[in-house]
């Protein structure tokens, strides 16, 4: 039995959501208000602290994109700014995939994903941490090759960020 014109077209339409729904970017984690003004450029090329740490609530930015990163939303309640008077550190997040090998010999490329936050306080813009981690690819892929990418280190490092002493906010 042939699939008739409308099963096709059906068939064609799903497959459409499925690879847009595929392909989405991740979406914008929770901050009211404009980030903007947050997107800072601090003082030190390096921390130059004894130990890392933060300064009061954290708001994280997608320093590439110029948007309020997902990690945002991994942040615990006591550690995530909410709204621009909350914010007293701000996290500057920078990720990049890149070539980690090959699972079939120049058929499949595997990607690692790694991550590198600096956390700059507010209003002095000194550095007081500058932390990163990165995750490899699976060990092997299924087809069709769609899980060749390592998934981005989010929770590893808002879990780092919100372990980090919290000395807070600086004076005005």
């Amino acid at each position: 039995m042939r699939p008739t014109v409308v099963e096709l077209a059906v068939l064609v339409a799903l497959a459409g959501v499925g690879y847009w729904w595929w392909s989405r970017p991740i979406a914008q984690g929770e901050f009211d208000g404009n980030p903007e003004r947050f997107f800072v450029t601090p003082v030190d090329e390096f921390p130059d602290v004894e130990q890392f740490h933060r300064r009061g609530k954290v708001l994280m930015l997608d320093a590439d994109n110029r948007l309020v990163d997902p990690m945002q939303d991994y942040l615990p309640d006591e550690v995530r700014a909410r709204t621009p008077e909350e914010v007293g550190t701000v996290g500057l997040v920078r990720c990049q995939e890149s070539l980690s090998g090959y699972y079939i010999p120049f058929l499949v490329k595997g990607f690692n994903h790694s991550c590198q936050v600096q956390l700059i306080a507010l209003p002095s813009l000194r550095m007081i941490a500058n932390t990163g981690t990165a995750l490899s690819p699976p060990t092997r892929v299924r087809l069709p090759f769609w899980n060749r990418h390592a998934q981005r280190p989010t929770k590893h490092l808002a879990t780092t960020i919100a372990e980090m002493p919290d000395l807070g906010r600086e004076p005005q």
